[in-house]
């Protein structure tokens, strides 16, 4: 099971690497537009989607009732191409999401500022100007983006596992150097512990959507954590006979073996002490 996770500044080609990465390897390239699809299909809002979408968000965007619904989809659309293999993921936050893993190679494409803006001139034809204000743009809401959604600075190197700067590599040399370092982690342990833990993540991540997003369930607080099969559920609800309701929900999603439940009746306007 081979996954990238890829982030890159505007201008230093990262777009470029990953879909040749893809290509040399055989995997498939989860780049901006291949997200959005599976977005949509999942029930997020264009609107959602343009507000969200490696964006630092607005003031009210911030309190929208879509972010969680934007964020837990996000991420579960990220989950399940990780755990079907063999990919390279493109950004939205998918070395935070997968960085745990230890098969899993999260790259960092960087550039000098200077290199960065000129790669934006050539490719795009826009004056210095205004591929230098495009480039501090981008960079402004991709932080924004990491720290909002996941608390993270995107440029802390400890979230990934190789940087690499393109002022003097080209990409077919970036290629060749990702390649052997992604053979490196494929250890028999590494792969192994990697797959335990994505079918974990993702049968959690499918629990929470069945309950939450298909079902509508009124859970607060919901949590849930799976291991081999075995799933176990914690939150509140204010109506009694929501419980069970929500162990049916669970126990619909394939690979489910076994339900727990701590999810608590409690009675509206009563304290929780």
């Amino acid at each position: 099971m081979g996954v990238i996770t890829l982030s890159r500044e505007l201008g230093s080609r990262g777009d470029e690497i990953g879909a040749l990465l893809a290509e040399k390897l055989s995997y498939r390239f989860v780049h901006k537009a291949e997200i959005e699809r599976v977005l949509r299909e999942d029930g997020v809002s264009e609107s959602s989607i343009e507000k969200f979408d490696e964006k630092n968000p607005g003031f009210w965007h911030r309190f929208s009732r879509d972010r969680d619904r934007y964020l837990h989809l996000l991420s579960y659309t990220v989950t399940r191409f990780a755990h079907e293999g063999n990919c390279v993921i493109l950004g939205r936050g998918s070395q935070v999401l997968l960085s745990h893993l230890p098969s899993v190679l999260n790259l960092r494409i960087t550039a000098p500022l200077e290199v960065r803006i000129e790669n934006v001139v050539q490719e795009h034809g826009y004056t210095r100007q205004e591929a230098e204000h495009l480039v501090h743009h981008s960079d402004r809401e991709r932080a924004g983006f990491h720290r909002f959604f996941f608390n993270e600075n995107w440029l802390n190197s400890e979230l990934y596992d190789m940087i690499l700067s393109t002022e003097f590599l080209n990409e077919e040399a970036v290629v060749n150097l990702v390649s052997h370092a992604l053979a490196a982690l494929q250890r028999p342990e590494y792969v192994q512990e990697t797959e335990e833990k994505l079918g974990n993540l993702f049968l959690e991540m499918q629990v929470i959507t069945q309950i939450i997003y298909l079902d509508g369930l009124p859970v607060q607080n919901l949590t849930v954590t799976a291991e081999n099969g075995m799933v176990h559920l914690r939150g509140m609800v204010s109506a009694e006979e929501d419980v069970s309701i929500v162990e049916q929900s669970a126990r619909k999603v394939d690979g489910v073996r076994s339900v727990s439940s701590a999810v608590y009746y409690v009675p509206p306007n009563s304290s929780i002490r």
